[in-house]
């Protein structure tokens, strides 16, 4: 039979080297999931996302880097460039900018590092240090205090600070310093 002390003084002596063995200190445990999201889950070199509606090329992403955050929700670019196409196929609209994060879970983005775009039918350029896109609204602003510049091809420009294209009524708002000139050019008429 076994001496139920000693029995007792090992289970004590294990309870003391268990409890001796654990940490309250749950920081260390902290950091383990900071370092966990700070590293991308996936990670792209010369990435390209291309929607496709039917046939037709709707638009097309391109970044030199994608990293992809599944528990923060994002994706983040570097180098990127986005072109949306008309109902032919052509290039409506080419734009870039210098990084972007996009929110897999809202779909918004924050468009940074000077964006620049262009729609070729409307014959019109925008730029801006950063913008950011929120699909629910269908809004694109300008952060804070931001200059945006809005240039037409004959030379006509807008720009402001405060800026929002309302995609969904079809509006643009510039509510502060807002500055510009306009061209105007004279239709011809035939005098016969």
């Amino acid at each position: 039979m076994r001496n139920p002390r000693r029995c007792l003084f090992f289970i004590l002596l294990t309870a003391v080297f268990w409890v001796m063995g654990c940490s309250l200190d749950y920081k260390e445990g902290e950091e383990g999931t900071e370092l966990e999201e700070s590293v991308p889950d996936l990670v792209f070199k010369n990435f390209v996302h291309t929607a496709v509606n039917g046939q037709k090329m709707v638009f097309q992403l391109e970044a030199e880097r994608a990293q992809m955050y599944n528990r923060k929700k994002t994706t983040v670019l570097t180098k990127v460039r986005f072109v949306e196409y008309d109902d032919a196929g052509a290039v409506a609209i080419d734009g870039r900018a210098g990084s972007a994060v996009y929110h897999t879970d809202t779909e918004n983005a924050d468009l940074s590092g000077g964006v620049y775009g262009y729609s070729t039918a409307d014959k019109v350029s925008f730029s801006a240090a950063s913008l950011f896109w929120k699909k629910d609204d269908r809004l694109l602003q300008s952060k804070g205090n931001e200059v945006v510049r809005i240039e037409k091809d004959d030379g006509s420009y807008i720009e402001g600070r405060h800026f929002t294209i309302d995609a969904a009524r079809k509006t643009l708002t510039f509510t502060a310093a807002v500055h510009g000139r306009y061209v105007y050019e004279k239709e011809e008429t035939d005098n016969q």
